[in-house]
């Protein structure tokens, strides 16, 4: 069940992170470069610490479609993984910019989606880009799907019981990953009445317990979030 952050990598022409004096790069990874039109599969590989495939793993496949200057990009992950975030840069220079400087930083990349669902397979685009070479670096943080993620695999679930409470309330979530959650409950009139934080999601059912007190009898909002997603929720107080 464990998750590690993962670089496609092009065997033909790539560039690790740490070997180009010019960024002086902190972290590993590759940029790969696509000398002209046509379709290319990487390798995606996860862990592979200091860009030594010896210490990864090989993942996935990534396919890029560069075609009529346009690009594609397909992740298909291998049976036994899950992916949770990608982000991805293609472009005419060997790196994104940030501030104008090059950087490698996958959260500055020009395209990220870092609340997938422990998908098996992402497709991007198509992007318009500039004619001849383009360089293509393709990140995502991939976990090793268990059979307790596979059991709970989809939409999260939450739900706030009983519906009519009086003092304390239990929030249930089901859920295929973890993640740290906070729980926030409104009145009607935007009040904040509860915000409970410290709470750790983990794979499976999990059950929150909320110590709400003496509420007049009316209608509130539970909102539930995680580093992912955000759940409301309606009860009623019946004292």
């Amino acid at each position: 069940g464990g998750c590690e952050t993962a670089f496609a990598y092009y065997a033909q022409d790539n560039t690790c992170f740490l070997d180009d004096d010019t960024i002086k790069a902190n972290r590993w990874g590759w940029t790969n470069f696509l000398s002209q039109e046509g379709e290319y599969t990487m390798d995606l590989y996860s862990g592979a610490g200091q860009c030594d495939l010896s210490k990864g793993q090989k993942s996935g496949n990534v396919t890029v479609n560069y075609v009529n200057g346009k690009v594609s990009i397909n992740i298909d992950l291998l049976e036994g993984f899950v992916m949770n975030e990608v982000q991805i840069y293609v472009g005419d220079q060997k790196y994104p910019l940030n501030n104008g400087k090059p950087t490698v930083a996958p959260g500055q990349y020009p395209f990220v989606d870092d609340n997938l669902n422990s998908v098996t397979e992402y497709d991007f685009g198509p992007m318009d880009v500039s004619s001849g070479g383009i360089y293509v670096i393709v990140h995502a943080v991939t976990c090793a799907k268990t059979e307790e993620s596979s059991k709970y695999l989809g939409s999260t679930k939450v739900t706030a019981f009983p519906t009519v409470f009086e003092s304390e309330l239990t929030v249930q979530v089901e859920s295929s990953y973890a993640s740290p959650v906070r729980i926030e409950m409104y009145d009607m009139n935007g009040r904040l009445l509860v915000n409970k934080q410290g709470d750790q999601l983990g794979i499976g059912i999990n059950q929150i317990k909320l110590n709400v007190g003496n509420l007049a009898p009316d209608m509130y909002i539970i909102i539930l979030k995680t580093n992912r997603e955000e759940f409301v929720q309606k009860v009623i107080s019946k004292k």
